[in-house]
């Protein structure tokens, strides 16, 4: 099997940029209504990683599946 380091430089910089992209719109998009004024800065940073990595172990699930000559179901 491939490194992970062999998926991790199959990822462009272009692909990279979506996923940063995708991720700060998932946090610029919460509601801070609710939340401490102190507290948003430290919110949305972690929804931005949470979304980021999600997005990566997503790409990461597809790649070794397509590694593995697998199908993905659902």
């Amino acid at each position: 099997m491939k490194s992970f380091e062999d998926f991790w430089s199959s990822i462009s910089e272009d692909e990279m940029a979506d996923i940063a992209n995708n991720a700060g719109e998932r946090a610029n998009s919460i509601n801070i209504d609710n939340i401490n004024p102190n507290s948003i800065l430290g919110t949305q940073v972690g929804v931005l990683s949470t979304m980021m990595t999600m997005q990566i172990l997503k790409r990461y699930h597809e790649w070794l599946v397509k590694q593995l000559g697998l199908t993905l179901e659902g």
